[in-house]
């Protein structure tokens, strides 16, 4: 299993835009990734523009899917332009 982590900072005023374009993705990533086990945003309770998305796939080829997929390449550029910053790391399970 892999896991990725990001934290996220949204530029304001940008916050409902970027929630959509997420559930959006999902529901493609939902449709279209057997591999993908997770894909969960969380909005921060103390900064209004900080968010987490935790992401689990079944091995790295799922990840590698996700990444090159055609709806990956139409909304990943989209949810980058209304970041203001952006922190990512990707971790091996360990305990399943």
């Amino acid at each position: 299993m892999i896991g990725g982590m990001k934290i996220m900072s949204v530029k304001p005023g940008r916050e409902k835009q970027f929630e959509q374009l997420f559930r959006e993705l999902r529901e493609e990533i939902r449709r279209n990734e057997p591999g993908c086990m997770a894909y969960v945003l969380l909005s921060s309770r103390m900064t209004r523009d900080s968010y987490v998305l935790h992401e689990q796939y079944a091995d790295q080829a799922a990840l590698d899917a996700h990444r090159a997929s055609a709806y990956g390449a139409r909304y990943f550029p989209a949810i980058r332009s209304l970041l203001s910053g952006i922190e990512v790391e990707y971790f091996d399970g360990v305990v399943e």
